[in-house]
């Protein structure tokens, strides 16, 4: 086995049979989240403590703002402890999230991988500007898909780019 480690969470492991990708979620915006989390809670405690007779109509956007405080919170629960891993080989891509269920679980057979890129991604807003540095796989039949998003520096994703090529040996 072959192991190496890169800033920010994210390690690749290696053997005969698969690359591994290992990227913990856990960075400085959870903290954001888990602060706007409590937040909700409290304000949604509050609400609840306070409200006595409720007609059907302030029940209903009682239940829709729960519910949505209650899916911020399992956002923000997975980004403290969450784990995504990539495990890569000439027979089999497999994205899962775990511990906690997550978006974006994917088991592709036989992918063929023709392309791997990394892509600096620009989004210009009236609050001003954000850059994400992304590393995308094409697939033998054209299917084009984000393996990593979120990195914080563009020499991440050129170096797994660069190390997903050596091991598939993709020019």
């Amino acid at each position: 086995m072959n192991y190496k480690r890169l800033l920010y969470g994210i390690d690749i492991d290696y053997d005969a049979d698969h690359m591994l990708i290992t990227r913990k979620w856990l960075g400085w915006g959870v903290l954001g989240i888990s602060l706007v989390a409590v937040i909700l809670i409290v304000f949604l405690l509050t609400i609840f403590l306070s409200s006595g007779d409720l007609n059907t109509k302030q029940s209903m956007l009682l239940f829709l703002f729960s519910s949505g405080v209650v899916f911020f919170l399992y956002y923000a629960l997975a980004s403290w402890i969450n784990t995504t891993r990539i495990s890569i080989s000439n027979s089999l891509i497999k994205i899962n999230h775990e511990p906690l269920p997550w978006f974006g679980t994917k088991n592709i057979l036989n992918p063929g991988v023709t392309r791997v890129s990394a892509e600096k991604q620009v989004t210009v807003t009236a609050d001003g500007m954000s850059t994400n540095h992304l590393l995308n796989i094409t697939l033998k039949d054209g299917v084009s898909f984000s393996l990593l998003q979120d990195l914080e520096l563009m020499e991440h994703a050129l170096y797994i780019e660069e190390e997903i090529k050596k091991y598939l040996g993709i020019e």
